[in-house]
């Protein structure tokens, strides 16, 4: 976002930076706070080990594609998109 900065494009008044997968301490650090899309970490790492047990028990043909609920923790680095010119 320091690029961005020094190239004279604001957050979020020019454009709006989502961090997916990042964690809220992170996103903390960051000038604007980021705005984050967490995914839960210890859901996802449960589901790593199972398939990680299948395919060595040979219980599992292809890896699993499943859909977790992430959450969107706001921050300072969204906001709504400008007005047409």
């Amino acid at each position: 976002m320091n690029g961005l900065r020094h190239a004279g494009i604001e957050i979020p008044r020019h454009l709006s930076v989502l961090s997916v997968g990042s964690s809220a301490e992170m996103a903390a650090m960051a000038d604007p706070e980021l705005t984050v899309m967490s995914s839960p970490s210890t859901e996802l790492g449960r589901m790593g080990v199972e398939a990680l047990i299948d395919q060595l028990e040979g219980r599992a043909s292809e890896l699993r594609q499943e859909l977790v609920m992430c959450t969107l923790e706001g921050g300072k680095s969204t906001g709504p998109a400008a007005a047409s010119r």
